[in-house]
């Protein structure tokens, strides 16, 4: 079924961004907010702030500006702080770990869990072996393409699917989504 997304759609290009922090402050203020309206809730905030990118030396315009508005919880916020202290204490050159080493740093940060940091991984450093098999989009395109039983573990399923198209899964992860987009 791949093979024929692949001969229909153009060739997806990982617009990797190289910014960690930027896009934990993204990740974080876009949280448990509706899908369709979380990009321009982080616009917001960094228009309010006067900033393109967020960085570690700039971070305070956001928290002088209120954050644009936008509530967070406490929990959020104890997150953000985290993100902070541990980027204060740490000068890393993310382009030269593995994927396992970066997943074991950013997991060590209170409140990023695997999904995030997979996220990471793909958008923020262009991996090109990543697939989010519990991504929402994900989860409603593979069980139809692939007839997946819907009564077992689906993210298992899923993540089964995906394994033999490593190491390019990142590409198959993004010709999925421009699928569904495109549908």
């Amino acid at each position: 079924m791949l093979k024929i997304l692949i001969e229909s759609l153009d060739f997806p290009e990982i617009d990797r961004t190289n910014n960690i922090f930027h896009d934990l402050m993204s990740c974080l203020i876009e949280q448990q907010i509706h899908y369709g309206s979380t990009k321009k809730i982080f616009e917001k905030v960094l228009k309010q702030a006067k900033v393109e990118e967020v960085t570690l030396d700039n971070f305070y315009k956001l928290e002088e500006s209120n954050f644009g508005g936008v509530k967070l919880s406490i929990s959020k916020y104890k997150t953000i702080q985290s993100v902070i202290l541990f980027y204060s204490q740490n000068d890393i050159d993310w382009n030269t770990l593995s994927n396992t080493r970066i997943q074991e740093l950013l997991g060590s940060v209170k409140g990023f869990g695997p999904k995030t940091i997979d996220m990471i991984l793909l958008y923020s450093l262009g991996r090109e072996d990543i697939f989010i098999s519990d991504d929402y989009h994900i989860k409603q395109i593979i069980p139809t393409l692939y007839s997946l039983n819907s009564e077992a573990k689906l993210t298992t399923q899923i993540s089964e699917v995906a394994s033999p198209w490593s190491p390019y899964k990142s590409y198959a992860f993004l010709y999925l989504l421009e699928f569904k987009r495109k549908k």
